[in-house]
């Protein structure tokens, strides 16, 4: 598929016009029936219509700002000026899952902060690997079965995705603390794309020790060894998360005023 920025002509306002070949399959309404489902939530981007032009399905969203992968290309954390999601990064995803849903793409490049007026403000984009992970009428939560493959990231990804398991809310959480780890790092240990698989599992199983050792706030590593340990149907404790993120951010901007 393709981006385009646009503008709408009766309200004035930026959006951005998604389009994708319609013989792809329905991956826009797809999109759109999930973003529809959590509208009005802190972080889901305000869809304004789906609909097809000519052979292209085509799916408009608020216009967007920089993420935070675009923040660090900038090389802003040198200046001590990186914009700073400040744990509305894990409300997004607490208001996602309390709406029976899982992201499953968590990564820098789909965090972004919002425009003009809203800059300041943290969205999540792309839901197209997003899935239901419970039934909202019986609540029961899907089974942890073996996948047949992997999609998405793997320097983001979770443990248990790499090794092909079913996804939960766990796995989006482990997917944010890598995000963190590379927010305050510029990079992660295992970006290389020569690793395998097995060889980035083994990086993110020493992860916790390797990063006490190098000095990274102990609340980052609490919350990486939390979202690790965190059982595959377990309800994960949002205000404990908050607490961890919110002294992970208080020691990055700590940092960040002394360069």
């Amino acid at each position: 598929g393709v981006i385009y920025a646009a503008r709408n002509i009766l309200s004035g306002s930026d959006v951005v016009a998604k389009l994708q070949d319609t013989e792809c399959g329905q991956t826009l309404l797809y999109e759109y029936r999930i973003q529809k489902a959590l509208a009005g939530g802190l972080g889901i981007p305000h869809v304004w219509w789906l609909g097809v032009d000519d052979s292209a399905e085509v799916l408009i969203i608020d216009q967007l700002g920089p993420s935070l992968e675009d923040c660090l290309s900038q090389q802003s954390v040198k200046t001590g000026s990186l914009r700073s999601p400040r744990g509305s990064e894990v409300s997004i995803l607490e208001h996602i899952h309390s709406n029976n849903f899982i992201h499953r793409h968590i990564k820098p490049s789909h965090l972004l902060f919002g425009y003009g007026a809203k800059q300041d403000s943290l969205y999540l984009i792309d839901f197209a690997l997003a899935r239901a992970y419970c039934h909202p009428g019986t609540h029961r939560h899907i089974p942890n079965k073996k996948q047949l493959t992997f999609s998405g990231m793997p320097a983001f990804a979770s443990i248990r995705t790499l090794r092909g398991r079913e996804q939960s809310q766990q796995d989006d959480l482990e997917s944010l603390a890598y995000v963190l780890m590379y927010l305050l790092c510029g990079s992660i240990p295992w970006q290389d794309d020569g690793l395998t698989i097995e060889e980035i599992i083994q990086a993110k199983e020493r992860a916790p020790s390797s990063l006490l050792q190098g000095g990274v706030p102990a609340a980052l590593v609490t919350f990486l060894e939390y979202t690790c340990t965190l059982a595959f149907d377990c309800q994960p404790d949002y205000d404990y998360i908050h607490s961890l993120v919110h002294d992970f951010h208080t020691c990055m901007d700590r940092c960040l005023s002394r360069t």
